[in-house]
């Protein structure tokens, strides 16, 4: 389930999300960083439904939950959108850290190690040999599936 409300950065463009939400972090000074707060409260949320959705119709035991994201935040000012790398370097369309480290995690009954926390490279169009080894998955090996990074 893609979420792409967080992923803008067009100048002028006022982030959209539901007063409620804003007003929970009313406390947050600058306005695009409390609409920004506001759409991962929001997306939270909608990820928190599908999950107990999931539970609730028995299908979480055999399901695999991945979070991940494409790049950085974009903080700079002509965007106005609230992103934040700090205390990383750089930001969304550069090679620094705080272009290309983001947050990500697995999660499933059906994972073989629980607890576990890599500093592997991975890019989210190439999960599928990550997932593969996470639930011990097999018969769909070839050389286009195989680790390339290994640290």
């Amino acid at each position: 389930m893609p979420y792409q409300s967080l992923h803008v950065s067009m100048r002028g463009m006022t982030l959209e999300v539901p007063q409620k939400y804003i007003d929970k972090f009313d406390y947050v000074v600058s306005d695009v960083r409390r609409r920004l707060a506001a759409m991962a409260n929001n997306m939270d949320e909608s990820i928190g439904v599908i999950i107990e959705r999931l539970h609730s119709r028995g299908m979480l035991d055999n399901s695999v939950v991945i979070f991940v994201s494409d790049n950085g935040g974009d903080p700079l000012q002509h965007v106005g959108n609230g992103g934040s790398n700090y205390p990383l370097r750089g930001t969304k369309l550069g090679l620094f850290e705080g272009g290309i480290r983001v947050p990500a995690f697995i999660w499933s009954p059906l994972l073989n190690k629980s607890g576990y926390v890599s500093n592997a490279l991975i890019h989210v169009t190439d999960l599928l040999p990550t997932i593969l080894d996470a639930i011990n998955g097999t018969g769909i090996r070839n050389e286009s599936n195989i680790y390339v990074i290994t640290n």
